[in-house]
Order: C-alpha cells, then sequence, then structure tokens
C-alpha cells in the first residue's frame, strides 16, 4: 500500500545520487543535466507511484536484472554521457536501499535479499540523510549548480 512517509526518504537518494555521478562531469568531460542525474537517482522508487496497481515496492524495480538492459543500452547509446546516470541509478539499489533495508537484486528469478538493515526511520539513517543532503547543497553551491537550479524558478 502507498505510504507517503517513504517519499521523506527521497531526498538521501537525490543527494547521494547527485554526489557520486556529478564529480564524474568533469573526469569524463561529459555535461549531463543535473535534473536528469535527480531523476536517476529516484527512478528505482518509481514502484512507490505504482504501487496502486499492485507492484510492491523493492521488487521488480530493485532488481538489477530490471535495470541490466536499459543501462547497457543507455551505456551503448551514449557512452561517456551515459556513465554519471548509470551510477546515479545503480548507487540507489547498491548504496542507499542495501544500507538502509533489503533489495532482491535478482528479482523475480531469485528472492534472495541483500542489505545491512539499518532501518528506516532509525538515527543512523537519519545522519545519512542529513549529511548526504547537507553535502549536497554545499556541493552544488560550490560548483554552481545551486544557482543554475534557483533560476530555474525565478
Amino acid at each position: 500500500m502507498f505510504c507517503p512517509v517513504n517519499l521523506l526518504y527521497l531526498p538521501g537518494h537525490l543527494s547521494m545520487g547527485y554526489l557520486l555521478a556529478r564529480p564524474l562531469f568533469k573526469r569524463l568531460k561529459v555535461n549531463v543535466p543535473v535534473g536528469l542525474i535527480f531523476i536517476a537517482s529516484l527512478a528505482p522508487d518509481l514502484d512507490i507511484l505504482l504501487d496502486p496497481l499492485g507492484l510492491a515496492h523493492h521488487t521488480y524495480t530493485h532488481s538489477l536484472l530490471f535495470w541490466f538492459i536499459p543501462l547497457v543500452i543507455l551505456l551503448l547509446a551514449k557512452r561517456k554521457n551515459a556513465v554519471p546516470v548509470i551510477i546515479a541509478v545503480l548507487q540507489h539499489l547498491l548504496v542507499g536501499d542495501v544500507l538502509t533495508g533489503l533489495i532482491t537484486p535478482f528479482f523475480p528469478l531469485s528472492r534472495l535479499e541483500v542489505g545491512i538493515k539499518l532501518g528506516l526511520p532509525s538515527v543512523s539513517d537519519t545522519i545519512i540523510e542529513v549529511t548526504c543532503l547537507t553535502a549536497m547543497i554545499l556541493y552544488m553551491w560550490v560548483n554552481g549548480d545551486l544557482k543554475k537550479l534557483v533560476q530555474i524558478f525565478e
């Protein structure tokens, strides 16, 4: 069942995706829209919105199998430009969700669950979320992305 509380954890995925993908822009000499990084960071949680249709959270869209073909196609089509987007998607699964809970990386072929399960909500999760969000805002301020983001809303 859809739970609005799940939306409270999106800033952690968003900020961690940005913090892991954005530094690659300079290294790879690419310029990917930051909004695309944000969308990619949150993409596995599409299942939250599809819950009324019976798609359970942390199943299909949290499976590496689900993402394998789209990410390979993206990599082949866009090469270097695709790398930050791929990192943003994978961090959601392999960092954020593995730290706080469990994912089934090979769903539906296997129901094997992987994760550290720090818990949601928990003190450790809150510390990680606030730290990542603060670091993202500071990094965006330093590199000029925050100014660009604010200008969109002016």
